[in-house]
């Protein structure tokens, strides 16, 4: 038996930073993301997330994620995963196996001090990826209870639904600075934040994904 598989479900802890916006189908446009044959995204609220998971069924590791707008099956309103990078290998293999999340591998440098958080994200020794963010204010509980989840994503022409669950402790934040090598990662800098939030001490869990097609 392989020991790097690690079937669903997961528990994950840790820390990271949700920049949500608004994708119009111009900022689309020039993302392009094509999730399964013509099922594309459309507009609505997405989000980026930088994410340091200090425990998992795979132990610790980093991810940077971009999920844009919205997606249509059937009538119903899904969000997707486009571009994600983490930092091992052992993540690469499960994600894309278990939920069919099409991980790629990177460096991440991470610097998290009491009022500021930065971020670079390397692939074969190029940085494609910088962000500072500053949290500020009170925290309050977040959880996905308020807003749920729903993922779709497609392996090996499935196309399989995921809706992970958790909560943590929430601050805002300012996005300070944010540059991207669009080669690598598709440059939304030029969009205005509507939301970043600091989450910390949070608990999510991936479940078993559902087929939603199979071709």
């Amino acid at each position: 038996m392989n020991t790097q598989l690690k079937p669903s479900p997961w528990q994950l802890n840790g820390k990271g930073y949700i920049i949500l916006y608004h994708f119009s189908r111009k900022s689309l446009s020039t993302i392009q993301p094509t999730i399964h044959d013509n099922l594309i995204a459309q507009p609505g609220i997405g989000g980026m997330m930088i994410v340091d998971y200090q425990h998992s069924d795979i132990g610790s590791y980093q991810e940077l994620l971009l999920i844009p707008g919205l997606v249509r099956h059937q009538n119903q309103k899904y969000r997707t995963i486009t571009n994600i990078y983490v930092s091992t290998e052992v993540s690469i293999i499960n994600g894309i196996r278990n939920w069919g999340i099409p991980k790629q591998l990177a460096h991440f440098r991470m610097i998290n001090e009491s009022k500021y958080s930065s971020f670079s994200v390397s692939t074969n020794d190029h940085c494609f990826f910088k962000a500072s963010l500053k949290p500020y204010g009170p925290s309050f509980p977040i959880s996905t209870r308020l807003v749920p989840l729903q993922l779709v994503q497609s392996r090996h022409g499935r196309l399989l639904e995921t809706t992970p669950t958790g909560k943590g402790v929430a601050r805002l934040a300012r996005l300070d600075s944010i540059w991207i090598d669009a080669h690598y990662f598709p440059n939304i800098s030029h969009i205005k934040p509507l939301l970043a939030l600091e989450i910390s001490n949070f608990a999510i869990r991936f479940p078993d994904a559902n087929i939603l097609s199979d071709d």
